[in-house]
């Protein structure tokens, strides 16, 4: 009950801790308001990222802006493997979308997705965006361990990000997303 109205506390940012925390620990303790409390607290969650979906007009919104930031760090993180999927013309809506669309529920089993999205949470609201970001690029690294994404051709690096994300370590993916997400 304590760690769930942490959690909600966390996530309906807007009122100080203490304004929100007191009724939602005893929303907490009775469980047919815990659902409803869970639900508003998800949903003031999802308002946040949802220029990604509505919004054109801003520049640093949308997917289309969190997948060129993503090349980007890639570019600067393994610029040999940016170069290889640059040349096989791999546009990252290609294995990238469903990370963003679904925020990586598809990548992690559900204990992971906790443990992952527990991180995000932690992370200033301004900022989740481009934690969200690095954890993207943290995937694709973790994928090229030992080359792989290097000696692959087209179908087999879409194949790779696609399917073979969610055999990575949600531990190793989170703790490098961080790396990537303060430098």
């Amino acid at each position: 009950n304590e760690i769930a109205a942490h959690l909600l506390c966390v996530i309906t940012q807007g009122l100080t801790c203490k304004e929100k925390c007191t009724p939602l620990t005893s929303a907490v303790d009775h469980p047919l308001t815990i659902e409803a409390t869970a639900f508003w607290a998800l949903l003031a969650f999802l308002e946040d990222l949802k220029n990604n979906f509505v919004c054109k007009q801003l520049q640093d919104s949308g997917l289309d802006e969190q997948m060129r930031r993503m090349m980007y760090i890639i570019q600067l993180e393994d610029n040999q493997l940016y170069r290889h999927l640059h040349k096989l013309d791999i546009h990252p809506t290609f294995f990238a979308l469903n990370w963003f669309g679904t925020l990586f529920t598809q990548v992690f089993v559900f204990p992971d997705l906790l443990k992952f999205w527990d991180t995000l949470l932690s992370i200033e609201k301004d900022q989740r965006k481009d934690f969200i970001v690095a954890s993207a690029v943290a995937i694709v690294l973790l994928n090229n361990e030992n080359g792989l994404l290097l000696d692959s051709e087209f179908v087999e690096i879409i194949d790779l990000l696609q399917k073979d994300s969610c055999n990575l370590d949600a531990e190793v993916v989170t703790r490098l997303s961080y790396l990537i997400f303060i430098k």
